[in-house]
């Protein structure tokens, strides 16, 4: 029995085994089938802010279920779209798909262009056309008030939407200037400012300039009136401001203007001029009969050089002079042409008038007024150029002396023919604080002539003279500079330099009242074999002893230094017939070679120390004052040079030219 019961216990526990093992057999021989005929397409839609979705297509067999994920969706976008189907006896399936949803465009909106005219109110421009809720607008330089062009743009954006930028221009254009006028003026001359202006209401922003719209002179003056704003076009408007001579003075501005006499003596320094020259002393000193104080030997004195420009001056103003003789008749000429000019105010531009003493004729241009005179054998031109502002001026002796001069406020230009046998031109211009001259003197015909040439220039310090004025015949000069001292016009020093039988010499020349050590001078008309005289010095019986060069060269037999007679020139005054008289005076001076200035003192010394005739020489003459001598020399020199064959004989005759044809009739 319980062998029973325990096969009967093991078929319970086997039998279920047994039906398991048969069930697994079964299934180990049945196939999965794929799932067929079904597609999840991608789909492409514009934006309508509905959902949008893409499902399978195709039927499914029984049991398969589908799970979609992202496969709907409202805004715009790209999103993958899946489908899962699963069932059973089905392989599962997983299909894949994208769902697009595409930006819509703005349509229907427009922004178009503007163009107004500036008014001063605010001008813009914007879009035209629906647009969407939501939507956003943003402008830039769509809005402005003054005239220009000016290029806007809107940018219109919103969500799902493409952005839209549209363009336009707004143009303000600008506007014309009205309600101005600029009328002519007329008026009097009375020494005070005359101007015309615009009359009107101009507007704001608006700018006026004037062009010649006021002035003092009587004349006739073209004005300009520029309105200019940047919102208006510019206004240009004409007018004409005329200021009348006031006739009760034309005639004596006239004559005042062309009667003006040159003062080439303004153009030198104040102790240059005559009257503070004058020479009180001796004309003939006597260094033969007794020792003369060096400190006596007169300084009023120039050289040469400086002789040559006071005596074209001169020239010229003895000539001149006959038209100072003529200011005295001047208000004559003025009574009788104011009274022409007010019976006759709108036609004054020539009148001629014959007197008992003297004849004149006046004419008159826009530019130039013309006198003409003539009295006995004098005949005198004079005129004024309102262009150059300059004066000028002809005189004529008979037909034999004349003169020509043109002049400004800091030019003068002078030429003049004495006789034919002298002809002479200086000219002087002013720049700054200098002063350059220009003289040209010719001794003789113009077939046979001396010619001398001086260039002067003036500083702050010094006036210095280079000339090639000839000491004697025999030498050749290179250039010869005197240097004079502006505050008293003294003569300070000179340079020369010379070819003597082809031996080239460079000597330094100074007042003997310069060189300490030497208090007196005497001298013997007796040649030394060195010189010309016998000096004497310091009151001693033993006469002054000059080094010689030395050495073996072709200057080795001249003189390093010595005391020399030099020509020298002054003037005197004769109160009685208020005239300078020139003379000329014969002063001892010291000369050195150039080259031996730095040995001058002990050469002097050793020369003369033995006989006891000397002490220590020196030039006394500050260093300022010896480096103006030898600097303006080689400063000046190749000026010099230059300007000497400038001009020919023919270009003076030719610059002072021949009288008026007025003078043949008066």
């Amino acid at each position: 029995m319980k062998t029973i019961i325990k096969i009967l216990f093991i078929m319970v526990l086997i039998l279920p085994c047994m039906t398991i093992f048969t069930a697994c057999g079964k299934s180990e021989g049945t196939q999965l089938q794929n799932i067929t005929g079904i597609t999840f397409t991608s789909a492409n839609y514009d934006f309508d802010g509905l959902e949008k979705s893409i499902i399978i297509n195709g039927e499914l067999p029984t049991g398969v279920t589908v799970e979609y994920t992202n496969n709907s969706a409202t805004n715009v976008g790209e999103y993958s779209a899946s489908a899962a189907l699963s069932g059973e006896g089905y392989n599962p399936l997983t299909l894949n798909a994208v769902l697009t949803i595409n930006r819509l465009n703005f349509s229907g909106i427009t922004m178009n262009n503007l163009t107004s005219n500036y008014d001063g109110t605010e001008k813009s421009i914007s879009i035209n056309g629906d647009l969407p809720e939501g939507a956003n607008v943003v402008y830039s330089n769509n809005v402005a008030t003054n005239a220009g062009i000016h290029n806007a743009t809107a940018t219109i954006s919103m969500a799902n939407y493409n952005t839209l930028i549209l363009n336009a221009v707004l143009t303000i254009n600008k506007i014309d200037i009205s309600g101005i006028t600029f009328s002519d003026g007329t008026f009097t001359y009375d020494g005070n400012e005359k101007l015309i202006s615009i009359s009107g209401t101009v507007p704001n922003g608006v700018e006026v300039n004037y062009t010649t719209n006021k002035a003092t002179e009587a004349g006739t003056y073209n004005s300009t009136a520029v309105l200019s704003g940047m919102n208006y076009n510019t206004l240009t408007l004409h007018a004409v401001l005329k200021i009348n001579p006031n006739l009760s003075q034309i005639a004596t501005n006239i004559i005042n203007s062309v009667l003006v006499l040159p003062d080439p003596w303004s153009f030198l320094p104040e102790a240059f001029a005559l009257e503070n020259k004058v020479y009180t002393g001796s004309t003939s000193l006597d260094f033969n009969t007794n020792f003369f104080n060096a400190s006596s030997i007169p300084q009023l004195g120039m050289g040469k050089q400086m002789n040559v420009v006071y005596d074209t001056m001169l020239n010229a103003e003895e000539i001149l002079g006959y038209l100072n003789t003529f200011y005295g008749a001047a208000n004559v000429v003025v009574n009788f042409y104011q009274e022409f000019i007010n019976e006759n105010p709108d036609n004054y531009a020539s009148y001629e008038k014959n007197t008992e003493d003297f004849n004149f004729k006046i004419t008159l241009t826009d530019t130039s007024s013309l006198l003409l005179i003539s009295y006995s054998s004098v005949s005198i031109e004079l005129s004024y150029n309102e262009t150059t502002s300059r004066c000028y001026g002809r005189i004529q002796l008979s037909d034999s002396n004349s003169v020509k001069y043109e002049m400004g406020e800091d030019y003068l230009k002078m030429a003049v023919n004495i006789m034919g046998l002298s002809l002479s031109q200086i000219e002087f211009v002013r720049d700054e604080d200098e002063v350059l001259g220009y003289l040209y003197e010719f001794l003789g015909t113009s077939e046979t002539n001396i010619k001398t040439s001086a260039l002067i220039k003036i500083d702050e310090n010094y006036t210095t003279i280079i000339s090639n004025k000839r000491e004697t015949d025999d030498l050749a000069i290179e250039g010869n500079v005197e240097l004079y001292e502006n505050a008293t016009g003294n003569f300070v020093g000179s340079e020369v330099k010379e070819t003597v039988s082809s031996v080239q010499y460079d000597t330094m020349w100074f007042n003997l009242y310069e060189i300490s050590g030497i208090t007196s001078i005497r001298k013997e008309d007796v040649a030394n074999g060195v010189n010309l005289d016998t000096i004497y010095v310091n009151n001693s019986l033993n006469s002054f002893v000059a080094k010689k060069v030395g050495g073996i060269n072709l200057k080795s037999l001249s003189r390093r230094f010595d005391i020399e007679m030099k020509v020298v020139y002054f003037y005197t005054y004769d109160s009685e017939n208020s005239n300078y008289t020139k003379c000329s005076i014969e002063i001892p001076m010291m000369f050195i070679q150039k080259e031996y200035m730095s040995s001058f003192g002990l050469d002097a010394y050793t020369s003369n120390s033995s006989n006891g005739v000397t002490a220590n020489l020196q030039i006394t003459l500050t260093s300022d004052a010896l480096l103006a001598i030898t600097d303006n020399y080689t400063n000046l020199l190749d000026l010099y040079i230059t300007i000497k064959t400038s001009v020919a004989y023919e270009d003076i005759t030719n610059y002072i030219g021949t009288k008026n044809s007025y003078f043949d009739l008066a």
